[in-house]
């Protein structure tokens, strides 16, 4: 039966380190969505949604899985890695730079204000995603009280230069993402400047770096996941893509809860030498984490409907069914993620080729036909639908390696 003793002192001084710093980040990113959606209309906050699904799409195709090459790095002290990935990430991010200028001239005729946030974002785009490397190193060498305080430190930043804008009263997209994109880029140059002047030794596993190159191949196909925004754009209106995005405001609330709990089992996870070590390891935090990710999900579930249009004015309270139902199935579903990062962390390349290739079709195609036919509902119902398939191949892989292993072992 899992119990408080379990936990170590430092355990618990780390989790509620993390869980400040993610309430402080959760309170900054609530107040800088309440400004978008008081100060900056729907149309605005659209496009400005719009822009970043472009990123998200590009960023597909620029190395995501070196994040994964520096989560192990960290954790085995290769930390001549670090200066590897960095560069490689950069370099394949300048390829990113030119498809966004693309879709920029794409784009631009049909929508002026989308073709020149596309612009604006091929600038900045190899600088804005080098957090993906600096959190899981940061993670993984156990600074767990600094990590925190350095992510909580950006968003800060990040609201200041949103507020000046705002209280400026901007409305130009093109001198929003300027100004966020280069307040980002600094911040991620300056800490990883810092992690190369402090590195412990200059360590390379080139093997490490190659399992980061497999796991982006394999993930190609997560652009599919991105489309919800543009579809809803397309068979909808950019004002349409902005009450979806205010309907997911709080449910990312539960996946950032989901990182918490991530980056203090990360050093756990990612230091087993197989499954069942990781499992020996999860099991007993598994139960209580799923209780409390189920109580959060059914008290968000009622209270949503009195706080979003406290927060986010009475435009849009039409996001509320949408955002009540994807806070609940979050939270039943979210604690189902540490089976999948623990399988990425033993390096189980068939299980992360399955998933990495037929869950972002799966749910392309559940976009494609739902939003068509039921709008915001359809990108809701798809969301679900493939969460709950998902959620059942992580179970039931987790279980078949397992099951493998001990019968090697015996």
């Amino acid at each position: 039966m899992w119990s408080v003793r379990r936990y170590s002192r430092n355990s618990w001084r780390n989790f509620f380190e993390l869980g400040l710093g993610q309430i402080g980040i959760l309170a900054v990113g609530l107040t800088s969505t309440t400004l978008w959606a008081r100060f900056a209309g729907k149309d605005l906050y659209g496009n400005y949604q719009l822009v970043y699904s472009y990123i998200a799409i590009v960023s597909s195709f620029s190395l995501a899985g070196l994040g994964e090459s520096a989560a192990i790095s960290s954790a085995k002290g290769y930390d001549g890695n670090l200066i590897q990935a960095t560069n490689y990430k950069i370099s394949t991010d300048l390829i990113g730079s030119l498809i966004l200028v693309g879709l920029g001239f794409h784009f631009f005729q049909g929508n002026h204000l989308l073709g020149t946030g596309l612009f604006v974002a091929a600038l900045f785009y190899p600088f804005i995603f080098l957090q993906n490397l600096w959190v899981p190193w940061l993670n993984n060498k156990g600074k767990l009280q600094l990590l925190p305080r350095l992510q909580l430190l950006e968003s800060v930043v990040s609201l200041a230069v949103l507020g000046a804008l705002v209280i400026g009263h901007c409305r130009n997209l093109f001198i929003y993402l300027a100004a966020i994109m280069i307040e980002t880029s600094l911040f991620n140059g300056c800490v990883l400047l810092w992690l190369y002047e402090t590195r412990e030794n200059s360590r390379l596993d080139w093997d490490t770096i190659k399992y980061g190159f497999h796991i982006s191949a394999i993930g190609l196909l997560g652009w599919l996941g991105a489309i919800d925004k543009p579809l809803i754009d397309k068979n909808l209106s950019a004002a349409a893509v902005a009450v979806y995005s205010i309907a997911q405001v709080f449910p990312l609330q539960m996946k950032y809860l989901f990182t918490i709990f991530n980056k203090l089992f990360a050093p756990g996870i990612y230091g087993a030498h197989s499954v069942t070590q990781a499992w020996f390891y999860l099991r007993p935090r598994m139960l209580p984490v799923m209780a409390l990710f189920t109580s959060i999900g059914l008290i968000g579930f009622f209270a949503l409907p009195i706080v979003i249009p406290i927060l986010f004015s009475k435009a849009y309270v039409e996001s509320i069914p949408y955002a009540r139902w994807m806070w609940l199935w979050w939270g039943l579903t979210s604690p189902l993620g540490f089976l999948y990062v623990a399988l990425v962390a033993q390096k189980k390349r068939n299980y992360i080729l399955i998933h990495s290739v037929v869950y972002p079709i799966v749910l392309a195609v559940m976009f494609w036909s739902l939003i068509h036919r039921f709008g915001l509902w359809g990108a809701i119902e798809a969301n679900i639908i493939t969460g709950a398939l998902a959620g059942l191949y992580h179970v039931l892989a987790f279980s078949f390696y397992l099951r493998q292993e001990r019968g090697i072992l015996i």
